[in-house]
């Protein structure tokens, strides 16, 4: 009896051996998906909005930078306040917008990169007030995104969400 039950467990081998896929890998692949596809709409969205300000403000000032950053900001404040709060977002989906599409479409680097240039350039006080406005309107952005989706989280006038409603 004992050789039956060695002769099958030989013969599948262990999820948690090195080298083979675990019982969680299609979480894993779900994930990769969603930060895939969120990461590629997000950077193609930087280029258009950034490409729009740019015909429209020109290039002196950063203002592309500066519009998708705080846009990005809004938007993470809003949606994670409201995942947080009344919606119960799949982990892939909250990978899919956040660290995805946003991570993609907002820009660190770039404004990094801009501030150090302006500098170069003999701009100090113009890199002073990009740092400035851009750390300020990010930081309101996200404040104003995180009021607005408790506002819509929790109306005062609204019952609370239950399932299933009652007629």
């Amino acid at each position: 009896m004992f050789d039956v039950i060695e002769g099958a467990e030989l013969a599948r081998p262990p999820r948690d051996q090195p080298g083979l896929p675990g019982p969680d890998w299609r979480d894993h692949l779900t994930a990769m998906v969603a930060l895939s596809a969120g990461g590629s709409l997000g950077a193609s969205a930087r280029y258009v909005v950034e490409t729009w300000a740019t015909d429209r403000w020109g290039s002196a000032f950063p203002w592309a930078t500066l519009l998708v950053n705080v846009l990005g900001s809004l938007v993470l404040g809003f949606y994670l306040t409201l995942v947080a709060e009344r919606v119960a977002a799949r982990s892939a989906t909250r990978l899919f917008v956040a660290t995805g599409f946003l991570g993609a479409y907002t820009t660190f680097s770039t404004f990094s990169y801009e501030v150090v240039q302006q500098i170069q350039r003999g701009e100090p006080l113009r890199a002073s007030v990009y740092v400035a406005v851009s750390l300020v309107a990010g930081l309101l952005s996200v404040v104003i995104g995180i009021v607005t989706a408790k506002r819509i989280a929790r109306p005062r006038s609204w019952p609370p969400l239950r399932w299933p409603v009652p007629r």
